[in-house]
């Protein structure tokens, strides 16, 4: 089953701001547990992290649009901001891991991340 076309003529001359990573992470889990995605964003983000007045809410099934699903409350970001600095749902290396800088080949143009220099 072929789910879209991609054209991959200008790939690595072509930088793009996007949540198509979103998009694709969304199709894998969906198609990887066979569950609907409002059931896994419950399942392994809402549930362990105690976000109990957050919801996952999808425009067109068709479409998830993670990027824009997420509605949170304060209280529930300080509850995943917590159990994720305290390694409480996550492993410390898995975490150490997505806080990586990938993309240091951009730091000349773009970066997500500051990078800062501590002087005495």
């Amino acid at each position: 089953m072929i789910l879209c076309s991609v054209d991959l003529s200008c790939a690595g001359k072509t930088y793009t701001y996007n949540s198509i990573h979103l998009q694709l992470a969304g199709a894998v889990a969906m198609a990887a547990t066979g569950l609907h995605i409002q059931d896994i964003i419950s399942k392994y983000l809402l549930q362990p992290y105690g976000m109990v007045d957050s919801s996952c809410r999808i425009p067109t099934p068709s479409n998830p649009q993670l990027a824009v699903c997420l509605e949170t409350t304060a209280l529930d970001y300080e509850q995943f901001l917590l159990r994720t600095l305290t390694h409480q749902v996550l492993p410390k290396k898995l975490v150490d891991a997505s806080e990586m800088d990938y993309t240091p080949f951009l730091s000349h143009a773009y970066t997500l991340y500051v990078r800062l220099t501590l002087t005495a």
